[in-house]
């Protein structure tokens, strides 16, 4: 009865967690009212966990279908919305920099973290395609380095690559245009990316470099400058001056498209200045007419000649009349001294009309040659004058000419040579047309390494 007693109390101590010979007594949970058991609170750490994991999950997918999403343009709804991209993104727009390719150091092996890998990275086949276009058969592009400041972003690239096709080294020439309108342009226009302005490759005589093949194992860097907003690459692992065939024409239409283009706008320029020039030359009287001139031609007696004839030659037979009847007289015959006077007196007569119509055509012809020189002096005058006025317009239509040229010269020298960056009109509102974006030729350089 005792030991009954004392096992009942014992178990009432163990319930109410009252010490038993100096320790605690074990708590009896299970029976406590509100409290959950151990399989509850296991259970609610399970689906916590599992709900963390889903969305978790889904934010990662999420992720990754937007980003594939909007490279293909297929949500434009969230691309109109979302953050703008990333330049290194844009792997079309990347430029080539004066950086060429490297020989990898060490192993390769990469160390950049999980997050910049899934969303920081380019896609791997967009920058295959990048050197693709570049002329190169890329077998593997492993990122290595992830650097990410406030200035700038860095991607190093582990390249194995092959070149598919041969390798062709150019020559540098100098651009000499035969046409005077281009002459102040080989000083400041960059015909081809990477050489100085007026140079330009030598397209038409290349010599071999390298064989089909040849494989390369570089490592390959790309930047993102966040002041300038610009994403440049290192330049391939070629030798310098060499180049694919895809590059060399690539050379070759950029020379010849951005001489077109600037021959455009030189004719351009040159048809407003001669618009201006024909507008000025509108305003100048036309040339008077030609004066009309005296004739020079002599008649014969001219004007009343032949009155003052009839008189010379019958005044001269009167006056020898009358002279030849005092001599007959004295002589004793006055009829017959009448009759030779009269002779002589007509033959003076006539001897004295001929000299005096010399002296009078001789007269008229100084008077008409002094009318006409007085009157073709005045026209050739006027004319001069006029001709003066024309020289002069087409003089400052030339200067005017080469004025714009000069302004064109200096604008693409203050656009580092680029063509295409020339927009601002040129003086006297005068306007030409952009033109066509001029196509980026790379010029890789470097040597070429094994690996």
């Amino acid at each position: 009865m005792s030991d009954r007693f004392a096992d009942e109390k014992t178990q009432a101590l163990q319930r109410n967690g009252k010490s038993l010979n100096g320790h605690r007594a074990a708590t009896d949970l299970s029976s406590a009212p509100g409290r959950p058991s151990d399989g509850k609170r296991k259970a609610l750490a399970l689906f916590l966990a599992g709900c963390s994991s889903i969305l978790f999950l889904g934010f990662i997918v999420g992720g990754f279908v937007y980003e594939t999403q909007e490279v293909k343009g297929s949500l434009p709804k969230l691309a109109s919305v979302a953050k703008p991209r990333s330049p290194l993104m844009q792997v079309a727009k990347w430029q080539l920099g004066p950086e060429p390719a490297k020989q990898l150091d060490g192993k390769g092996d990469a160390d950049i973290g999980w997050w910049p890998r899934t969303f920081d990275l380019p896609r791997q086949d967009a920058v295959i395609g990048y050197f693709k276009g570049q002329g190169l058969n890329v077998s593997k592009v492993v990122p290595l380095h992830y650097e990410n400041t406030t200035d700038a972003t860095a991607i190093t690239y582990q390249v194995y690559a092959v070149v598919p096709e041969q390798l062709m080294r150019l020559q540098q020439v100098a651009w000499q245009p035969a046409d005077s309108d281009l002459a102040p342009f080989p000083k400041v226009l960059v015909l081809n990316d990477g050489l100085p302005p007026g140079a330009m490759w030598d397209t038409q005589h290349p010599t071999v470099a390298a064989d089909p093949g040849t494989k390369l194992n570089f490592s390959w860097q790309v930047k993102w400058d966040k002041n300038y907003n610009t994403v440049t690459t290192d330049r391939l692992p070629y030798e310098d001056a060499v180049f694919t065939q895809e590059q060399i024409s690539q050379f070759q239409s950029a020379a010849n498209n951005t001489i077109s283009q600037l021959k455009d706008q030189i004719a351009q320029i040159d048809q407003q200045v001669q618009g201006d020039v024909q507008a000025k030359l509108a305003q100048v009287p036309a040339n008077p007419p030609r004066p009309e001139l005296m004739s020079t031609r002599w008649g014969g007696n001219g004007s009343g000649e032949p009155t003052k004839s009839a008189e010379r030659i019958g005044g001269g037979a009167v006056a020898g009349a009358a002279g030849g009847a005092a001599f007959g007289a004295a002589a004793g015959d006055a009829g017959t001294g009448a009759g030779i006077g009269a002779g002589v007196g007509l033959l003076g007569g006539l001897i004295y009309d001929g000299v005096s119509k010399h002296n009078d055509r001789a007269r008229y012809e100084r008077h008409v040659a002094a009318v006409n020189a007085e009157r073709m002096g005045e026209w050739r005058a006027q004319v001069k004058v006029l001709d003066k006025q024309r020289n002069q317009i087409k003089q400052d239509g030339v200067t005017e000419k080469q004025q714009e040229l000069q302004d064109l010269a200096s604008r693409i020298s203050a656009a580092k040579g680029r063509l295409d960056a020339t927009a601002e009109p040129v003086p006297n509102a005068r306007q030409t047309s952009a033109p066509a974006t001029q196509p980026n030729s790379d010029q890789p350089s470097g040597p070429i390494m094994q690996p």
